[in-house]
């Protein structure tokens, strides 16, 4: 299970570290590929062949279920860690999850999630509002 919540920043290369804590998610193996709202998912080999056994039930005429599944695998690559454990972020992530230097990881459970700083603290203060929490400024 992964959790808690890590900044880090990407290089001038476009490459990240993982944090330690939840490096295990890539130990077997793992994949990179857009997430829900702006984030990308971080999936060990596992998970992400779980999912793709679920997307392979789905109808090819299901409208729905088919963009959720060509935007799933069209996006995704596997991780690869060069010899000093940096992953190199593809420039179609990088631009879809908005990151220009400041990132942050947070543990979700099974997953690991990656975004953009700036787009983490507006998720992250938008939902306190709605869940009625007051968010110091």
């Amino acid at each position: 299970m992964f959790f808690g919540e890590f900044a880090y920043q990407i290089d001038a290369k476009n490459r990240f570290r993982i944090p330690a804590k939840l490096k295990e998610v890539v130990a077997s193996g793992g994949f990179l590929t857009k997430g829900t709202n702006g984030c990308l998912f971080i999936l060990s080999k596992d998970k992400f062949e779980k999912l793709a056994e679920k997307f392979s039930d789905i109808s090819l005429f299901d409208q729905s279920a088919m963009l959720e599944n060509r935007l799933f695998f069209s996006s995704a690559s596997e991780i690869e860690q060069d010899g000093q454990g940096r992953i190199l972020l593809a420039k179609n992530l990088l631009e879809f999850a908005g990151i220009k230097k400041d990132i942050i990881f947070i543990g979700a459970g099974d997953h690991v999630e990656l975004w953009a700083k700036e787009k983490y603290e507006a998720y992250s203060k938008n939902y306190a509002e709605i869940a009625g929490v007051k968010v110091k400024k």
